[in-house]
């Protein structure tokens, strides 16, 4: 009966794919509100969700992503990157036409206009009922000076500087924000064979999909006798009908470079090894580098050793990995061949290096097997090591070297 009850008014259908590339785009615009260095592309990003967008709840989508990444922004402790403010602009001219398109869809509903006006609400912000869109969230992101005057000021400034030197920009030829007909000549929706037929590009304004098959037929109102059916139809249209013209391509490459021999001795589980590098837990993934390890001008007694193997079994698992990456340039451990060297030196005072290069063949030919080598300075205490790990691999990110 439970069963029955939470199933009642849901048909058997899905987000359609250009919905779910939609909702998956709009998720990385505020898991970006957190990394500075791709600030620009978020809001790039976001700006084009709301030109794109056919439908108000996928507009109210994009804007709430758009609200986290600009929150970050005004409340940095930093300059902004450069681009920014262009960004930033653009960003802030898309809000406003998709907010133009939600009243005139919505026959401005005022009850609808203030729910979304709640996205851009902060203290110190007066609480009147907006009486078009022009004057909720836009003029409370022009208000934000209340709020701003006591912390940074600088999303402010970037958008009116930004206004003053690009004023006209979407008047320009060649300058609009990313069209559909763009995105499907660039690429973002092909079809799988650039010379076979092509797809047609996803929809947005379908944002559903029926889903059908034994059991099930599409648009059929569920119930607790055919949602397993349902369960069913779904992971074979996601897993296999919506991706298999896209992996086609890959498939075919890869059935073509990897002889049929290869492929019959590999199981599942070997291929995604060989493909992916072995998935292990931190215990084992730690106790598979040290085995891979070796040591020059110093020996596995040594105290730095010691303090080094100390502080890489305490990190946790990202963490862990990512240190890993930045040492050996691997994602994961690999199935292949490798080694890996670390060289104890004198100078403290400087961070940790590696050089990804390096192999164990010590001629000039350098043709060995890979061996990255890690040159660890001699610190006296595990704080020391850890805080100079992490500005070594800090000014790795900050240069996109990691």
């Amino acid at each position: 009966a439970d069963l029955e009850k939470a199933l009642v008014g849901l048909e058997s259908a899905m987000p359609s794919r250009a919905q779910q590339i939609f909702e998956a785009l709009a998720s990385h615009v505020a898991r970006a509100a957190h990394s500075p260095d791709q600030w620009v592309g978020a809001a790039d990003l976001a700006a084009c969700l709301l030109k794109e967008a056919k439908t108000n709840p996928q507009r109210k989508l994009a804007m709430g992503k758009a609200r986290e990444l600009v929150d970050s922004v005004a409340t940095c402790g930093h300059d902004l990157p450069p681009g920014m403010p262009r960004a930033l602009q653009l960003l802030r001219m898309a809000i406003h036409s998709a907010g133009a398109a939600m009243c005139k869809e919505d026959a401005c509903d005022l009850v609808d206009v203030k729910k979304i006006a709640t996205f851009w609400k902060k203290d110190g912000i007066e609480e009147e009922s907006p009486k078009r869109w022009s004057e909720g969230p836009i003029a409370q992101m022009q208000s934000w000076r209340q709020v701003m005057s006591r912390g940074p000021r600088r999303v402010l400034s970037a958008w009116r500087d930004a206004a003053q030197r690009r004023r006209g920009l979407f008047s320009r030829p060649g300058q609009q924000l990313m069209s559909s007909q763009h995105m499907d000549s660039a690429g973002g929706f092909p079809g799988h064979n650039m010379d076979g037929p092509r797809l047609p590009p996803p929809s947005l304004e379908r944002s559903l999909s029926n889903v059908q098959g034994p059991g099930i037929r599409g648009g059929e109102a569920l119930s607790a006798a055919n949602v397993q059916a349902f369960a069913k139809a779904v992971a074979a249209k996601a897993l296999s009908e919506n991706l298999s013209p896209h992996l086609e391509a890959i498939v075919e490459e890869f059935r073509r470079i990897v002889s049929q021999r290869i492929r019959g001795s590999l199981s599942w589980e070997q291929l995604q090894c060989r493909v992916s590098g072995q998935r292990l837990d931190p215990e084992a993934f730690t106790r598979a580098w040290k085995e891979k390890t070796t040591y020059q001008a110093c020996s596995e007694d040594h105290e730095s050793i010691r303090l080094w193997w100390s502080y890489v079994t305490e990190l946790p698992p990202k963490e862990l990995l990512r240190l890993f990456t930045w040492c050996t340039g691997f994602a994961a451990i690999p199935t292949t061949a490798w080694k890996f060297r670390i060289n104890v030196v004198d100078d403290v005072g400087r961070c940790p290096t590696v050089n990804t290069c390096m192999t164990d063949d010590a001629s000039a030919a350098n043709r060995g097997v890979k061996m990255p080598t890690l040159y660890l300075p001699a610190y006296e205490t595990k704080a020391i090591l850890t805080k100079k790990m992490e500005w070594a691999i800090a000014g790795a990110c900050g240069i996109h070297l990691h």
